[in-house]
């Protein structure tokens, strides 16, 4: 059965593939902070460089986003503990996000930026995701100062992207985003980028206030954009500290990426010290490693083979701990698995078809790192409440990616996805799970800036 799956997957891919045109590679980036696109228009330029004085310049923008989800046994409901993974949930309902900015220069150094973000969910059967609803709220408000040519302060409620967001990111594909109370010193120069930070998260109200939580707090420094030859070296130290569930965990670790020829490479991993819930030593590790390269003189776009590496313990919750990141970004777009007890390897194909459309074919094989310990949700909470020893088997199982994004124009895009996990032998061989079916994610979204 699982030679069938394999086959299946592979012949998915070869599908895509054949259908491919010749074009220019790669993919568009994704964007995660606020984008104000070029004014095309004089309606346009009448939000733009808005001049107050000598000294004052205001730059208003936006954004709307819609996206439609048909979620087949992977929705979040009550059937099981957590309410995450494969849950046996099916639903199909409507997100949509309204962002409004207001960046403020003054004196051309500093800054004061004010942003609003609604986000809802409707049309669901079931009960939506708490990053699915946020209404009206102030989503980002900070100030800039710079302290000299190199040095800037931002002090306030800001979204956080740090390095690959494998460890703190904005989360950029909820609804609701996310952002952070706090401080970043940043210093800025052609040799390297450092950031010294202290934040502590937001606890999300749906229909009121988001409010700082207190009780945990995220700190470090991250080091950034040293070259050396054609390699570029990141390294950080970031603290999660969480009073709550009396646990502290420090991460050391550094990316190396680079190139040569047609080859590229992708480096990323670290240990993880500190503390852990039962007051045990807390003792984990990650891994990344990329290996891609320019396919165009045989089917045409780019080719990344990754092998990404999460380590579990013998005790529930005592394996790596992923801190806050865009999982999504990473290990499947259907979001069935943390950062954590983990093994994915991946392959990833892209190609831009032309100058406004691109596909991209990602499939994962995913399984155990430690058969003692159980899956993470995304959430680092266990799947279903699994316990250590209950697994029974390493083989999670596959996952297929599948998505097209076109460009409309310099402010809309169009992307259209579809996912399907094929569920190993942890899911047929586990006691007590309610299921052992297969999933699938549809979905469209449509994003408009301003």
């Amino acid at each position: 059965m699982k030679q069938m799956r394999v086959l299946m997957i592979t012949l998915a891919g070869v599908a895509a593939t054949a259908a491919a045109a010749s074009a220019q590679d790669g993919l568009p980036p994704v964007v995660f902070d606020p984008v104000i696109p070029e004014p095309t228009s004089d309606w346009d330029n009448l939000f733009k460089e808005l001049k107050n004085g000598e000294s004052l310049r205001t730059n208003v923008g936006g954004e709307f986003r819609l996206r439609f989800h048909d979620e087949n046994n992977h929705r979040h409901t009550t059937r099981i503990a957590n309410q995450l993974g494969l849950t046996g949930g099916d639903d199909e309902f409507v997100l949509y996000r309204s962002r409004l900015w207001f960046d403020n220069t003054f004196n051309d150094t500093d800054r004061v930026y004010v942003e609003l973000l609604d986000a809802v969910s409707t049309r669901e059967n079931l009960a939506p995701q708490p990053i699915d609803e946020n209404r009206l709220d102030l989503y980002q408000v900070f100030f800039d100062m710079a302290i000299t040519d190199l040095w800037n302060v931002r002090i306030g409620r800001q979204g956080v992207a740090l390095g690959t967001e494998r460890m703190v990111s904005t989360l950029e594909w909820a609804n609701t985003r996310r952002a952070l109370d706090g401080v970043t010193l940043h210093r800025s120069s052609e040799e390297f980028d450092l950031d010294v930070f202290w934040y502590q998260p937001l606890s999300i109200s749906v229909k009121g206030a988001d409010k700082t939580n207190h009780e945990a707090d995220l700190y470090g420094v991250y080091l950034s954009g040293m070259s050396v030859n054609n390699r570029k070296f990141d390294c950080y130290w970031i603290s999660l500290d969480n009073d709550v569930a009396a646990t502290r965990y420090d991460t050391l670790a550094a990316l190396v990426t680079g190139e040569g020829g047609c080859w590229q490479y992708e480096l990323e991993g670290g240990v993880q010290l500190g503390k852990n819930v039962d007051n045990s030593r807390h003792v984990a590790g990650f891994t990344t490693i990329g290996l891609g390269r320019d396919v165009a003189h045989r089917v045409g776009g780019a080719l990344w083979l990754y092998y990404d590496w999460a380590s579990g313990d013998d005790s529930v919750g005592g394996g790596f701990h992923h801190y806050l990141p865009l999982a999504h970004k990473y290990l499947g777009f259907m979001d069935l698995f943390g950062r954590s007890n983990l093994h994915d390897v991946n392959i990833r194909w892209t190609r831009k078809l032309t100058e406004k459309l691109s596909v991209m074919v990602w499939y994962h094989d995913f399984a155990l790192a430690n058969a003692n310990d159980v899956p993470y949700n995304v959430n680092m909470t266990p799947f279903n409440g699994m316990s250590s020893g209950s697994s029974g088997s390493r083989d999670l199982g596959q996952e297929i990616d599948l998505t097209a994004s076109l460009e409309l124009n310099n402010k809309m895009n169009l992307l259209l996805g579809y996912s399907h996990f094929f569920s190993g032998d942890y899911y047929f061989l586990t006691s007590g799970l309610p299921h052992s079916d297969d999933a699938s994610f549809f979905y469209t979204q449509f994003t408009m800036n301003f």
